[in-house]
């Protein structure tokens, strides 16, 4: 994923979404990510999925993962997996 330019930013909150620039927050400060074409939401160990409603109507979006429904690990990467190799 790196080799193919993949943004990774650990402990970020998306406060909001405009076209293709994400608007965040990491560690107190306001942050901004440009020409964004997909968001990944990982989070703790349970499901969490406030973005799903806020955006189905707008955008293409795929739940995957502990935000479809908890479990382990090798799960969520394989759904991962598989639904990015079908976008």
């Amino acid at each position: 994923m790196k080799e193919k330019g993949t943004v990774f930013s650990d402990h970020t909150h998306i406060k909001k979404v405009a076209g293709k620039i994400v608007y965040a927050e990491r560690d107190g400060k306001d942050i901004q990510f440009n020409d964004i074409d997909m968001i990944v939401v990982s989070t703790g160990m349970k499901s969490f999925n406030p973005l799903e409603n806020e955006l189905k109507n707008n955008i293409s979006v795929h739940v995957i993962g502990d935000a479809k429904k908890t479990g382990n690990a090798q799960d969520a990467i394989k759904n991962a997996y598989e639904t990015s190799k079908k976008l």
